[in-house]
């Protein structure tokens, strides 16, 4: 599995009641589908905001992805 998985792994500890496998392989896949905002990835996996924009900021934080705000 790629290294990213372990990064958010760390940021869903974060989220009590989450399966983390049910929160990454969505996300992953949006991503590898091209969806590259974190609206587009909401839109596509079903995820909330606040699942979301924390993983992305903790990816571009190690620099696995970079992002604008």
């Amino acid at each position: 599995m790629p290294a990213v998985v372990p990064s958010l792994k760390l940021t869903l500890a974060a989220l009590p009641g989450k399966d983390v496998e049910a929160v990454v392989r969505p996300f992953l896949q949006a991503l590898l589908d091209g969806r590259h905002h974190g609206f587009d990835i909401m839109e596509a996996t079903g995820l909330a905001s606040g699942t979301v924009y924390p993983i992305l900021r903790r990816l571009d934080g190690e620099g696995i992805l970079r992002s604008r705000w």
